[in-house]
């Protein structure tokens, strides 16, 4: 299926909504810094200028007192601003598609000439990071999906802002030594989302976590079993380490590391060498596998190398499908990546409920 390239048509609804984003956020946070955000919240409200998710972030502000004036928080919003642009205008390929409804909600369709690809509606939001739109009739259907797309960018909006207002309330009084920026580097960003991707090909099962999680609890993703029985979701973080010395490193900055899933391609490479790879992924998904890697008998680095590589090729194909670099991720890696997450999201879930019990006895005594 081949996208058409070029810039997209005109999309005024994604483009107003995002420019109303942004002069709320602006209005808003003046009026913080000023001291007068209870009246600025209330004049927006009145003017029906005030996007309803942004209500959330800032009234807790008013109920929960100022945190007080911190450069940092002007530069989080201006990433997190960045990201609704992305989500909303910043388009680079398309796909002509129709909107249906299938056995789990409503989806579009994606026409091409390889055929056509059912999109689930979430996996249209992960698209636009992607930079890929999907052309619709005009029409309700058409103004179903922006109202949707506009309503995603404005929830991870808000859920930034609630995030950025927690790191700061936790941070206040602290001396903090050297630069430390709330949201994480971008350099990753799209090796996480790629992996978020995977794990959501089937059935939307993982999420971004809340951005205080990521920044105190180095957690990336929440990923959500009914079976786990967890209200937030198992803890999941996502890296590029292949040396084992990295990898180690990256493990003992994490708070409870026994309790977080950790995807990088040395723990995937690890995986498929492991005892218990023909358990976890079957036997003829490990024949596929390894020819992808340098072989069962070379080493661990040397086959993180590979899977590294593999994802890293995929990024480059941004614009691979309806679902963008997904596909180009090989098949069988991308059952490693899901079988070995749903293991780990068990065994750490096990481990939590070992701990929570244990301390419930220690309670008791």
């Amino acid at each position: 299926m081949n996208a058409r390239q070029g810039p997209p048509p005109t999309e005024p609804a994604l483009a107003e909504a995002l420019v109303h984003l942004g002069e709320a956020v602006a209005a808003l946070e003046s009026a913080l810094a000023e001291g007068r955000l209870p009246e600025a919240l209330a004049a927006l409200e009145a003017g029906g200028r005030l996007p309803e998710a942004l209500a959330l972030p800032y009234e807790r502000l008013v109920r929960a007192g100022d945190v007080g004036a911190d450069p940092r928080r002007a530069a989080a919003l201006v990433r997190l601003l960045e990201r609704a642009r992305r989500e909303l205008v910043e388009v680079e390929a398309r796909f002509d598609a129709a909107l249906r409804t299938g056995p789990a909600g409503p989806g579009l369709v994606a026409f091409g000439q390889r055929g056509e690809v059912w999109v689930r509606m979430d996996q249209v939001a992960a698209a636009r990071i992607w930079g890929i739109a999907f052309v619709l009739e005009p029409g309700p259907d058409r103004d179903r999906v922006e109202r949707y797309l506009v309503n995603r960018a404005s929830q991870g909006l808000a859920s930034g802002l609630v995030g950025v207002e927690k790191i700061q309330r936790r941070l206040l009084g602290r001396e903090l030594a050297g630069d430390l920026a709330f949201l994480p580097p971008t350099d990753g960003a799209d090796f996480e989302q790629l992996v978020l991707d995977v794990l959501n090909e089937h059935r939307p099962l993982a999420r971004h976590a809340p951005l205080h999680e990521d920044f105190f609890e180095k957690t990336d993703l929440r990923l959500h079993l009914a079976e786990l029985g967890r209200r937030r979701g198992a803890r999941v973080q996502v890296t590029r380490s292949v040396s084992p010395g990295a990898h180690a490193a990256k493990v003992d900055s994490i708070r409870r590391p026994e309790e977080v899933v950790l995807i990088s391609p040395l723990a995937l490479a690890r995986a498929a060498r492991g005892a218990n790879a023909k358990e976890l992924v079957g036997a003829e998904t490990l024949e596929r596998l390894w020819p992808l890697l340098p072989g069962p008998r070379a080493s661990e680095t040397d086959a993180a190398h590979a899977v590294r590589d593999l994802l890293l090729a995929a990024l480059q194909r941004r614009h691979a499908g309806p679902r963008g670099p997904l596909l180009a991720v090989p098949e069988p890696l991308r059952l490693l990546i899901q079988a070995h997450t749903v293991q780990e999201a068990r065994r750490t879930t096990h481990n939590l409920r070992q701990r929570q019990a244990a301390a419930r006895t220690e309670g008791t005594d």
